[in-house]
């Protein structure tokens, strides 16, 4: 692989002055990667290399915790790592609520439902038209609660019909 020539020590301090000053103490690694990245892209489209870079952030002291010093590999994994997609936790910090995981709220019905007028009833869609049905009241009943009720015990001549029906299914036994 051709690899490119390490910047010259100057353009090193410089490249970590501006680094140091994006960086918060304290702030993770994947984060500042995640959100300094087109700045990332635009200097290795820019010729600069990945080792130049992996030296300013070192001179910058922006490292893991061990301090280690970055490589270009090592950088290169980190950045890499830091562009794919975030897990679901982070996702739905970023976005909002899923509305998936919002409960909706249950309506009970103790007696018979309210008819529906023709307000709540969909006409067909006319071209240019916005007709949606009226939200303010559920047009069906979405749950019924019912208080728990023992399974009934079948009956001698469910259970011979039962059996009967075994038999036939598998054979004799």
């Amino acid at each position: 692989m051709n690899q490119k020539p390490l910047p010259p020590e100057q353009e090193i301090k410089d490249r970590a002055k501006q680094l140091r000053a994006l960086w918060m103490r304290g702030q993770k690694i994947r984060p500042f990667l995640r959100k300094q990245a087109p700045l990332f892209r635009q200097l290795l489209h820019e010729e600069r290399s990945w080792a130049g870079l992996a030296l300013a952030m070192t001179k910058a002291g922006i490292t893991y915790e061990t301090k280690k010093p970055w490589t270009a590999d090592s950088l290169l994994q980190a950045f890499s790592r830091a562009q794919r997609p975030l897990n679901g936790h982070a996702r739905r910090k970023e976005s909002g609520p899923n509305p998936a995981d919002v409960k909706p709220a249950l309506h009970v019905v103790t007696s018979a439902p309210a008819p529906v007028s023709s307000a709540h009833i969909a006409k067909p869609a006319e071209a240019g038209s916005t007709n949606e049905p009226a939200r303010s009241a559920p047009r069906f009943k979405p749950v019924s609660i019912k208080p728990f009720e023992p399974r009934p015990q079948p009956t001698q001549a469910e259970l011979a019909e039962i059996e009967q029906n075994r038999r036939l299914t598998f054979g004799r036994s």
